[in-house]
């Protein structure tokens, strides 16, 4: 079974703690499958949205068949972070979704069985630590607005293309 490629666009986020004393925080986010650092990417930080960035940057993860099927299967993993000018970057919060989850709605493809893209799809997931992330999307995704506070709001994933 061929590698599949995941395509997820970050929205933003709402309410996060601020960590920053006297600087505006400028958030990122960095997604990996399973916490695997070969997966690894980031978003640009968002130097103007202090507590509520905004990044709607699309990120593309090529998915092992294997991810899918092992036991507990594999994640999504997010973790946002505020730049610090002295020290270490500062972790503010972390989501994790199952790629079971993320994975159901494939196959959606507007009616078709023609195996191409499947459409965009919107969720929204529970930050652990402070705040509130507002938005996961696939390309051409709209943010949901209104996020929850201590939530993500605007999750969508487009589908698995075979790579």
């Amino acid at each position: 079974m061929a590698y599949r490629v995941l395509e997820v666009t970050l929205l933003s986020a709402k309410d996060l703690k601020n960590v920053n004393l006297i600087t505006r925080m400028a958030v990122y986010a960095v997604a990996t499958i399973s916490g695997d650092p070969i997966t690894r990417q980031c978003t640009p930080p968002d130097t103007q949205g202090g507590r509520n960035p905004t990044w709607n940057a699309t990120l593309r993860f090529a998915v092992p068949p294997t991810a899918e099927a092992t036991a507990g299967g594999g994640c999504l993993h997010i973790l946002l972070r505020v730049e610090r000018m002295f020290g270490t970057d500062r972790d503010v919060g972390e989501v994790i979704v199952p790629l079971a989850e993320v994975l159901a709605g494939v196959g959606n493809h507007g009616g078709d069985d023609l195996g191409g893209p499947t459409l965009p799809q919107f969720a929204s997931y529970q930050i652990a630590g402070r705040g509130a992330m507002g938005g996961l999307a696939p390309q051409r995704g709209t943010d949901l607005g209104g996020a929850k506070r201590d939530g993500i709001g605007g999750v969508s994933r487009r589908g698995l293309v075979g790579l």
